[in-house]
């Protein structure tokens, strides 16, 4: 799995903010399905399993996610395809964008957090979903926890290292990682 590390933080607002502007070399309706469709989510959103009303207002659900099994439910927040899906995820909000770009489209996805101290653990979160997402794209099989926790810590470390926000929380624990056994994925 490569990692791009091409998150950037800002708050606009002042709510904490974790963008990617991913271009990628596939049709924008290609994109569209794969971020919109429950069946194509299921290949690289951290949450595979998503049910969802096609409409501003509607509820969505979001479950099986290994590091929160009770799931999320919330409000889809934007809908407008084949061009924008929001909705709440917890207490984050997450929006996704396609639109037609220079060599296919382009993706960016757009994390406003509950808190500034999730930066650095949502960018890489994100950053190793994304490369999953060009996989499953590109017809290539990928797993977006691939390599557990040993892989997703270094990620979030560099993410802390470039200025993110870090309370030093990884996914399934509640507490700082600097005691972790990053060898072995965590079990909740």
């Amino acid at each position: 799995m490569t990692i791009r590390y091409d998150a950037e933080y800002t708050e606009p607002d002042g709510r904490p903010t974790v963008t990617f502007r991913r271009p990628l070399t596939h049709d924008p309706a290609d994109v569209w399905r794969a971020v919109s469709d429950p069946a194509e989510l299921a290949h690289w959103f951290p949450s595979p399993d998503v049910h969802y009303e096609e409409r501003v207002g509607g509820p969505i659900r979001l479950s099986g996610d290994p590091y929160d099994p009770d799931g999320s439910t919330g409000t889809v927040l934007a809908w407008d395809p084949p061009r924008a899906f929001g909705f709440e995820w917890g207490e984050d909000r997450l929006h996704l964008h396609v639109e037609p770009h220079e060599h296919g489209a382009l993706l960016t996805l757009v994390d406003e957090l509950e808190t500034e101290g999730g930066a650095a653990r949502n960018a890489a979160g994100w950053d190793m979903c994304l490369e999953a997402l060009e996989a499953a794209l590109d017809g290539r099989a990928a797993d977006p926890v691939d390599g557990g926790m040993a892989a997703f810590v270094p990620v979030r470390r560099a993410y802390a290292e470039r200025g993110f926000p870090d309370d030093g929380q990884v996914p399934g624990d509640q507490g700082p990682d600097h005691t972790e056994d990053t060898t072995q994925p965590r079990s909740t």
